[in-house]
Parts: structure tokens; sequence; C-alpha cells
């Protein structure tokens, strides 16, 4: 892991990286869905990074909703999705999670969640219905072992 809590880490219960996300990228995806990211170089994918001719991948070619992009909508800056009070609310609170235990991670293939370097696993709690009080009790008990 070479100290970085974003690096894959392996899981303790499969052995394997391939499925384990860190808690910060789901506080990177949060803070983008809030209009807080601020993108730096290597933090988009390529095609994100520069332009390019031709039709968008697959997902991006969707309607979004707000208003038109464009040259007949107003620009082609980046607009903030209207999110309703509860979804911002939780998004905000993994935020606050992964800012508070940066090591934790989860394994979805297992369905378990762990701390960096540890060997201790948890069921993967809902992140949606994750509180600050109850992930700081997984933790414990994850550092517990």
């Amino acid at each position: 892991m070479n100290g970085n809590p974003q690096a894959a880490a392996a899981c303790p219960r499969c052995g394997s990286s391939a499925s384990v996300h860190s808690i910060q990228e789901l506080a990177a995806l949060a803070r983008m869905q809030l209009g807080q990211a601020q993108p730096g170089p290597g933090a988009a994918p390529g095609y994100a990074q520069e332009p390019q001719a031709g039709p968008l991948p697959g997902y991006l070619q969707e309607p979004r909703p707000g208003p038109i992009r464009g040259p007949a909508g107003g620009g082609y800056g980046p607009t903030r999705r209207a999110l309703p009070p509860q979804a911002e609310a939780i998004l905000r609170t993994q935020i606050t999670i992964a800012d508070k235990h940066p090591d934790i991670c989860a394994c979805l293939g297992e369905q378990v969640i762990f701390l960096a370097g540890g060997q201790r696993t948890l069921p993967m709690p809902n992140p949606a219905t994750l509180t600050v009080e109850q992930a700081d009790e997984l933790v414990a008990s994850l550092r517990s072992g």
C-alpha cells in the first residue's frame, strides 16, 4: 500500500485486490456529486482530460437533468445537479466518514469492509444509511482484533 489509503489493498478474506475500493474513492464520488471536486492532473480518465472528436462514450450520451449545454444552452461549463437535502446529507456523511477514517477499504466481491493493512473483516454496511457514529464503532471493532 505504500502508506497511500487510496491504493488498492488486498482483501484479507479473498486475498485479491481486484474488487477492493477505498473509502476515499466513495468520498471523491460524493464530492463530485456535490460539486466540490477540483480535478487535478490524472484525476479524470484520459478521454475526459483532452477534447476528442466524435461521439461521446456510452453513458455520456444519455440525457442528464439540468440546463442544456452547448452554444444554445448557455455554454459548456459544468452544471451542478440539484440534489434533495436528504441526498446531500448522505453524501456529506460519506465524506465525513472518509475524512475521519481514510484507511477503510471494502471488497465488493466478498461484501466486507476492512482497514488497509488489517486482517479483520466485517460485513459491508449500506453507505447510504451509515452514520458517523456507526462508522466509528465499525472501525473500533476492526482495530480491536
